[in-house]
């Protein structure tokens, strides 16, 4: 089988009721030089014989079954597995866009070593509002202007596709020790040793969200704005407005986590967590 351009890799837990639209979001593509990997993650549910009835019907799939690990431990062995010149990742609940793999393709130029696309965010079946990187375009050193300024388009990992020597070369791998913000820290160091980026203004991947109103842990929330700043201020000189930008985010967060922890009683457990930043 000759090498697919495009390696799609969606881990799948807990997934019987949307895996069947994810799956066909990429099926239904105009594109068709591409590769899925779908990585059960052990998942308890009716989910391993879903994803064995689309490999067995179509020669492109193909499954990987493994013990639950978490997503970052799943979407490793799918990288790990990979044979296509880019990655791209999908998540068991969400879908691609019509034309995703098309905007991705006419991306993938050989100077590119990673490719940010957009997302249209749904709650409710509703789109609610879209995460748009900016600036659009070519982007080098000043990416990380931007990512300082709002990390949001710039975290998830869905929308997102990137050069799979890249990876190989350089190691990187999602941390499944990390309980959130997983993909940030992944795509912090693409964005570290990927030479140039393309940012895309279309909409490529299709976001569901469900609030869980849950507040992220501090530890994992710290470690990649201090991890942010080190690198923009590695690579680049970050502005006055950019600096303040993180700066705030981390001061916001660390107000909202003590004030829970003293109404519950909790404080203690917070401070364990920051002492553990290093």
């Amino acid at each position: 089988m000759k090498q697919p351009l495009i390696s799609i890799v969606i881990p799948v837990y807990r997934a019987e009721k949307t895996l069947d639209r994810c799956v066909r979001s990429v099926l239904a593509q105009e594109f068709s030089d591409y590769e899925v990997i779908l990585v059960d993650d052990g998942s308890p549910d009716g989910c391993p014989a879903i994803c064995d009835r689309y490999a067995e019907q179509y020669p492109q799939i193909r499954v990987i079954h493994k013990e639950n690990g978490g997503v970052s431990a799943a979407r490793n062995d799918g990288m790990a597995a990979a044979r296509g010149e880019w990655l791209l990742f999908l998540d068991s609940d969400d879908a691609l866009e019509e034309n995703a793999l098309c905007l991705y393709r006419e991306a993938a130029e050989p100077d590119i070593d990673g490719i940010i696309g957009s997302l249209s965010v749904w709650e409710n079946g509703v789109e609610t509002r879209r995460i748009t990187a900016s600036p659009q375009g070519v982007l080098s050193h000043e990416i990380w202007e931007a990512i300082a300024k709002d990390p949001a388009p710039f975290g998830y990992a869905g929308g997102k596709a990137v050069r799979a020597a890249l990876v190989k070369e350089r190691g990187l791998t999602f941390s499944p020790s990390m309980r959130s913000q997983e993909d940030l820290d992944f795509f912090l160091s693409v964005y570290r040793y990927g030479a140039h980026l393309r940012v895309l203004s279309e909409t490529t991947y299709r976001y569901d969200y469900t609030p869980s109103g849950r507040i992220p842990p501090i530890g994992d929330f710290l470690r990649n704005q201090l991890k942010l700043l080190r690198l923009g201020r590695e690579r680049t000189t970050l502005s006055a407005v950019a600096e303040e930008a993180v700066s705030k985010r981390i001061l916001s967060l660390l107000f909202t986590v003590l004030y829970e922890a003293s109404e519950k009683g909790e404080t203690e457990a917070v401070a364990a967590a920051l002492r553990g930043v290093e």
